[in-house]
This record gives structure tokens, sequence and C-alpha cells, in this order.
């Protein structure tokens, strides 16, 4: 007797959370994801040096157990056509909980990247966003370096537009979602972005099709931190025999994922599915696991599992590409009062359940989302100027906090048709009385 599961697979390092197996033993129909990026490594965690990313021996890769290769493992360096990209895509990681990801350029100031990478994979193994770094170019003695924007005071998370912080790996899963856009301290991606570029399924087909589609990234089982190409790959609707109805149940907002078959490896979870075109390569999707067959039997009253990788997965560049330039641009709060003016404000249009702390956390970032979604505004949960205009409203206003130079704002009040200007003109200047 047999079932067909899937698994979870982290780094490179094949990996199963408890609750799963116990389910798949017991014959339940249990659907996961493989996870490639979010690297624990097994050295102890060391202080971020200028030269190049400090690796354990661990990760030589006749240690590592290739996960996500289809076929014959033809991944290899870089091509010269490509070079260029070199400088366009980087690694992303933690020395603390020691993390390793690829991300790229998509302005000079913003980066891609898979969301798991930042939140991990469940709420106990989420790193802290204010310890990353991102390097081009990782394995050079000398290469350009940021750290995320808001680090110096820990509130990084506030820098960062994501689709979602918490990675549902079981159905619904919601790897749709899993994209994150991050804002650099430092503009090192000046005049290195990668041009986003969204396609319809049908748009991707015929790409890959025509051999257009390849992906390039860090794999922590190629060579010592050194981009591989691996190229031209396929897309397709789905591969293998479960129809796309029963991808859709399985897969929350699934019209956004995008199954591929490109060679991956451990550290390449947020790296750019790619497309060439007439002005050069383009971003068409995010890098961000595998979807892995497991099938259980019985025999001779021993349970055996076999696995297979049906293809890896990517997020479609639709679900990010409009928070890019919102994210460049954005003004955002960073003094505590002003965002407990913001939660005071959320919190009484009902939006907000948590503390009037006027810290950014998870709650006071889908409040965010909630009022943004509801007002049919670009969902981005970033607390941002305009965001803090909006407490300011005719008969509710907030009280004024003294030295406060984010509730510098300026306000414009026009009475209603047919209605009289008490005024005896519009209200407009600075809003401190």
């Amino acid at each position: 007797m047999a079932s067909k599961k899937s698994g979870i697979s982290r780094c490179g390092d094949f990996f199963r959370s408890p609750g799963p197996v116990r389910s798949l033993l017991r014959g339940l129909p249990v659907m996961s994801l493989l996870l490639l990026g979010n690297i624990a490594l097994t050295s102890s965690a060391t202080a971020f040096v200028m030269g190049p990313v400090n690796l354990s021996e661990t990760t030589k890769s006749d240690l590592v157990h290739k996960v996500a290769v289809f076929g014959k493992d033809d991944r290899k360096l870089v091509p010269g056509k490509y070079s260029k990209l070199k400088s366009q895509i980087g690694l992303l990681y933690d020395q603390y909980s020691q993390t390793r990801c690829t991300a790229f350029c998509v302005a000079p100031n913003v980066i891609a990247t898979a969301a798991h990478c930042l939140f991990g994979a469940s709420p106990s193994q989420r790193p802290n966003a204010s310890n990353f770094f991102f390097r081009i170019n990782a394995s050079k003695k000398k290469s350009k370096v940021s750290r995320i924007a808001g680090f110096q005071n820990r509130s990084s998370e506030r820098y960062i537009v994501t689709g979602t912080t918490r990675l549902q790996t079981h159905p619904p899963m919601n790897s749709p979602q899993d994209w994150s856009l991050v804002r650099l301290r430092h503009p090192i991606c000046q005049a290195r972005s990668l041009e986003v570029k969204p396609q319809s399924r049908e748009k991707l087909l015929k790409a890959s099709a025509d051999q257009q589609i390849f992906q390039i990234a860090y794999h922590w089982d190629f060579e010592r931190w050194k981009l591989a190409y691996s190229g031209p790959c396929s897309v397709k609707k789905f591969s293998g025999k479960i129809s796309w109805r029963e991808v859709k149940r399985l897969f929350i907002s699934a019209d956004s994922l995008v199954f591929h078959d490109c060679d991956t490896g451990g550290a390449s979870s947020g790296s750019p599915i790619l497309m060439n075109s007439p002005k050069g390569p383009v971003v068409v999707g995010i890098n961000v696991g595998s979807y892995e067959q497991i099938v259980t039997s019985s025999a001779a009253k021993k349970k055996r599992i076999q696995t297979k990788i049906i293809a890896n997965t990517a997020v479609n560049a639709s679900a990010f590409f409009y928070a890019t330039e919102i994210l460049r641009e954005a003004k955002l709060i960073e003094k505590p009062d002003s965002l407990r003016a913001v939660q005071t404000w959320l919190k009484t249009d009902g939006f907000y359940k948590g503390r009037i702390d006027g810290v950014y956390g998870p709650r006071t970032r889908a409040a965010i989302v909630a009022y943004q979604t509801r007002r049919k505004l670009p969902v981005t949960g970033l607390p941002t100027q305009d965001l803090l205009a909006n407490t300011v409203t005719l008969g509710k206003q907030l009280p004024w906090l003294d030295g406060d130079e984010d509730l510098n704002l300026e306000i414009k009040v026009v009475p209603k048709p047919g209605e009289p200007d008490l005024t005896g003109s519009n209200i407009q200047g600075t809003s401190r009385p």
C-alpha cells in the first residue's frame, strides 16, 4: 500500500518538520514545499568581516545532498555573455543565524529575495533583519556591501515590503507570496539594477520552448560562493500527474506560481528566474523552493519512504514588481511617537489589535496591510509619512508630540460642495499648532 505526499528541505540537507512526518506515516495526504535558502550552517556564528564570506568546511559539495538538480548536473560558472549579471546578483546573509540566500538588485537601493530568507520558515527560527548584509561578488576579498536600512536602531523590518512574514508549508501553502523587497542602507546597486518584467504563463511557456529561460544563483554545493548558471531550463504549467485544479487547491494565489526545472541548490532561494529579451536578461520570477512528492509504502511491517522532486518553484514577477518604486521612494517614519500615533489611529478604525507601543512588528504591519487592502491602495505594509498624514483628519486631531520631526506634515482642508468656507480661506500649512 502506497500513498503520495511531499516534504520540506532546507539548504540542500533533507529536512522534514515533525508534524508532517507523523501525518505522513499515518497515511494522511500532506503536501508541502522544499526550501533551498535560509541555510543554518553547523559552524558557530562569526562576526562580520569585510573579506569573503566565512563558511564551514561542511559546505563542500561531496557532503551535500543535491535535492533540486534535474537529470544531469550541468550547472556551470556564469558564461561570458552574462558576466554583467555578476554585479547585479549578490549574497544576502546573516552571520548570527548563519542564513545564506541569493538576492538581486532591482533599484539602486532595493534588492529582491525570498521572504523565508528574511523571516525564517517558522516563528521560532526568525532571524533579525537588522543583522543582514548584502554583498555583490561574495567570493572576492573586496566587494560592495551594504546592510539593510534602519539597522542602526534595529528597525530594518520597516524597510521591507513582503508577500508574507510567515511561510505556510502545508495546504493551503502560500509559497506564491514568498517574496520580499528590501531597501539597502547604501545604494550599492547603482547602475546594476535588473529590470523586473512580469510575463503571463503563456509567454513564459513560449520563452521556455524557445530556450530563453535560465537562472543564476549562489549554490551551497557549487563553487565556493561563485555564482552558478543553470539554463536554458523549462517552465511548465505543472510537472507531474496532479491537475492544475489540484494545484490551485493546494496553493494560495496559485496563478502567481511558476514551476521550473532550473537546477538549484542550497542558498539559491531568492535568486532571479531570467528571460532573454532584445534589451538583455529580465527578471520574470524569484526562485523560492522545490515541490517534492513523497511515496510511503508498507512492506514486511516496515514503512518505506521514497522522495522525488517534481519541480522547482518560483514566484511570478507580477506579484511584486509594483512595489519596487514605492519602496525606493517611500518616506518612512521611524520615531516611536509617530508610530504610536499611527497605531492609535489604526486601532480606532478597527485595523490594529495590538498594544500602542511604537514598535513596528507583525501586528502593525498586518494592520497597515488591512487598511491598504480595504482602501484599495498599493499593499506594502510600510509605515510611511503619507500614512501618518491620514492620522490628521478634520474633526479628529491627534495630540501633537513636541520634538517629533516625523510630524512635519502639510494638510489642506477643502469644504464639500455646497458647504460654507468657515475659515475664510482653505486651511493650508503645517500641521503643528
